[in-house]
């Protein structure tokens, strides 16, 4: 029957540029493509945008779409493209800021270096405080504080509950208050 067929994805349908089949391919993939981003940039936003401009670059190129094997494997492996090529642009700008630095001048006043260290001091502190929670809790409050998602965000790309997100976000903050009790 053809009804096994209907949940397949056309490529000819994408190619000829049918909103609901490209729609039906956005939903399909985006989640996955953006996870799968996710592993090698380590940042959620910038994930979603690669994710999302590989599914721009097939609706762009208007007619002459036509991947060589399965469309899943075609967007995985331009996914993978794009983080590959985003994570090399990112060492070149690196470089050329640590390049910046190393040409600034070198004097600083004693009260600046005394509050660069204590700020540093903090943040050493904070981290350690990061890393003494569960696994699962510091992901979430990473991905709530680090890349600014909402709890919902989170809720959908952890597969959990918002309610599950709010307790954990809680417990890491009460954590981090009774941790950092010195420093508040």
């Amino acid at each position: 029957m053809s009804g096994s067929n209907s949940s397949e994805i056309s490529k000819k349908k994408i190619s000829d540029r049918d909103r609901k089949e490209f729609d039906r391919l956005f939903t399909k993939y985006f989640v996955k493509l953006a996870t799968y981003a996710y592993k090698y940039v380590k940042n959620v936003a910038v994930a979603q945008d690669l994710a999302q401009s590989v599914f721009l670059k097939v609706w762009e190129l208007n007619g002459n779409w036509n991947p060589k094997g399965t469309i899943r494997a075609y967007l995985y492996v331009a996914v993978k493209n794009k983080c590959l090529n985003h994570i090399k642009h990112n060492k070149v700008v690196d470089k050329r800021q640590e390049e910046k630095k190393s040409e600034e001048p070198k004097y600083q006043s004693g009260i600046e270096l005394e509050d660069e260290k204590r700020v540093k001091v903090l943040e050493d502190h904070i981290q350690r405080a990061i890393k003494k929670m569960p696994d699962k809790r510091r992901e979430i409050f990473e991905l709530s504080r680090d890349e600014g998602l909402t709890y919902k965000e989170i809720a959908q790309i952890k597969g959990i509950t918002k309610k599950t997100v709010e307790n954990h976000i809680g417990r890491a903050l009460k954590l981090l208050k009774d941790e950092l009790k010195e420093w508040l």
